[in-house]
C-alpha cells in the first residue's frame, strides 16, 4: 500500500505542469473593449495565485477577449501596497514595479526559449509599458531568455485605474486595474476561429520603495514576488506557456459593416446604391403579391359572355356603364385610352384634380375596391377581348394590355378569370 500511494505521489509530481498548463478558450467580443481602465464589461475567469508571505498577497483576477483588430487583456489586482520604482515607456527595468506581463508566442512553436515569434508585453501599474521580442541572435551570447525591447516598435494601448496611494508604505492600498488591446496586426498574427497560440499572464508584486537603481537585473530580495497562471516565478520559457484558442466569430452584419466602413467612397456609393435596389426590389414584389392575394375573382353570372375588343365589361352590375359617377365614367374613358401604359394612382387623381385620398375613398365608396385594382380590371377585361381575337401572342397582349411582366400578367389573369390566359385563348378558339 506504501508503494502505492510513492507510485502516485510520483505521478502527480510527473504531470502536475501538464495539469497546471490548462487550455485557455478566448471568446470573441463583437463590439470593441473600451480601453479606460474600468472593468465593468468585462469577465475575469482566470486567476493567478500568489503563495507566499500572507500579509501582502495579491489577488489576481484576469481575463481574454478578441476581435478581428485586437487581442484584449483585463487584470484586477487587489495589493496593499502600491509601488513604482521605474517610470516610462520603453523601459526595461519597469519590473522593478507592481506590474503585470503577457507573454504570447504567435506561431506556437517555441520550446524553452524565446525566438522571433515570440513577446513579451511588460506593463506598469500606471500604464507604462515596454515591448520584447525574442532574439535568437542572442542564444549565442548565453542569454537565459534571449529577447529584446531596443526597436520594438509596437503600439500597444493600455490604461490603469488605482484605488490607494502610489510609494506610501505608512497607509494600505486598495487594488489596479489594468486594459491592455494588442493589434493582431503587430505580432503577425490573423486571427479567426480556432485559431491556435500561447500565452502566459502574470504578476509582479513590489512592496519596497528601496533605491533599485543600483541593484542588478539578476537580483530578487524578499520584496519581490513574481507569479504566473501556473504558479512559477521564473518566466520566460515558452514550453511553460498556456495553449490558447479563439472562440466564436463575427457575423454576417459585422463583417458587412466593417467592410463597408473600410472601403472607398465610391464603393461605398456602390454599395448603398445596391442596397437601397435589393430593399426596393423586395418592396416592389412584396406589393405586388399582396396585390395579388386581395385581386377580386370576375362574377361569371353577372359577366357578359360576349366581348368586344374596344368595349369592357365589369365584375359587378355595379361597374356598367349607367351606374358609375361621373368622376369614375371619366376615369374609365381615360384608363381605355392609355390601356398600354402603366398608370400610377397619383396620375388618376390627377386627371379628376382630387387627392389620391380622395381617389381612394371614391372608389372604396362606389365600387368597394382601389383605383388600382380597377385599372388592372379594365386591362384584363381588354385583353380578355384580344386573346379571342387570336392575333396576338399572350405576351404581345400582356404588353399591349400594360403588363411589363408576362408571368405577373399570368398569375393575375388567372385569378381573375379562374384559368390561364393559354387555357382562355384555347377555349375562345
Amino acid at each position: 500500500m506504501r508503494q502505492f500511494y510513492l507510485v502516485t505521489l510520483l505521478i502527480c509530481a510527473l504531470f502536475a505542469p501538464l495539469w497546471a498548463q490548462q487550455d485557455i478558450t478566448i471568446p470573441y467580443t463583437p463590439v470593441p473593449m473600451s480601453i479606460d481602465g474600468h472593468l465593468d464589461e468585462w469577465t475575469l475567469p482566470l486567476e493567478i495565485k500568489h503563495t507566499s508571505r500572507l500579509a501582502y498577497r495579491n489577488l489576481v483576477a484576469c481575463g481574454l477577449y478578441w476581435d478581428s483588430e485586437h487581442l484584449y487583456a483585463a487584470f484586477k489586482v487587489s495589493d496593499s501596497q502600491l509601488c513604482v520604482n521605474a517610470t516610462g515607456d520603453n523601459n526595461a527595468r519597469l519590473y522593478l514595479n507592481d506590474a503585470v506581463e503577457i507573454y504570447i508566442d504567435g506561431k506556437n512553436d517555441s520550446r524553452d526559449k524565446m525566438d522571433l515569434n515570440d513577446y513579451q508585453l511588460l506593463i506598469s501599474l500606471t500604464g507604462e509599458k515596454t515591448v520584447f521580442k525574442g532574439d535568437k541572435q542572442q542564444i549565442q551570447h548565453g542569454s537565459h531568455v534571449p529577447k529584446d525591447h531596443e526597436g520594438t516598435n509596437i503600439v500597444v494601448k493600455t490604461k490603469s485605474n488605482i484605488i490607494g496611494t502610489i510609494n506610501d508604505t505608512t497607509d494600505l492600498d486598495s487594488e489596479y486595474s489594468l486594459e491592455i488591446a494588442v493589434p493582431w496586426s503587430a505580432i503577425g498574427i490573423i486571427p479567426k476561429e480556432g485559431f491556435e497560440f500561447r500565452i502566459d499572464l502574470c504578476n509582479n508584486d513590489i512592496d519596497t520603495t528601496a533605491d533599485m537603481a543600483s541593484w542588478s537585473d539578476t537580483f530578487h530580495p524578499p520584496s519581490m514576488n513574481f507569479i504566473n497562471l501556473s504558479g512559477k516565478s521564473d518566466f520566460g520559457f515558452p514550453n511553460d506557456w498556456h495553449r490558447v484558442h479563439l472562440t466564436g466569430a463575427p457575423t454576417w452584419k459585422f463583417s458587412l459593416l466593417k467592410t463597408y466602413h473600410s472601403s472607398s467612397f465610391v464603393l461605398k456609393l456602390g454599395l448603398g446604391v445596391l442596397v437601397l435596389s435589393l430593399i426596393g426590389g423586395l418592396w416592389y414584389q412584396n406589393s405586388k403579391l399582396r396585390f395579388y392575394r386581395n385581386f377580386p375573382q370576375k362574377r361569371q353570372d353577372l359577366a357578359s359572355s360576349e366581348i368586344v375588343e374596344d368595349e369592357t365589361n365589369f365584375v359587378e352590375d355595379k361597374l356598367k356603364e349607367p351606374t358609375l359617377s361621373t368622376e369614375i365614367a371619366r376615369l374609365k374613358s381615360y384608363i381605355q385610352q392609355y390601356i398600354d401604359e402603366d398608370i400610377p394612382v397619383e396620375r388618376l387623381a390627377t386627371e379628376i384634380n382630387v387627392s389620391v385620398r380622395q381617389l381612394q375613398r371614391i372608389f372604396k365608396a362606389e365600387l368597394d375596391m382601389s383605383p388600382k385594382q380597377y385599372t388592372t380590371i379594365l386591362k384584363l377585361e381588354k385583353a380578355a377581348a384580344l386573346l379571342q381575337n387570336g392575333q396576338w401572342t399572350i405576351s404581345e397582349v400582356a404588353f399591349k394590355c400594360g403588363f411589363a411582366d408576362p408571368s405577373y400578367f399570368g398569375a393575375v389573369f388567372k385569378k381573375y378569370f379562374g384559368k390561364t390566359p393559354a387555357e382562355y385563348k384555347k377555349d375562345a378558339g
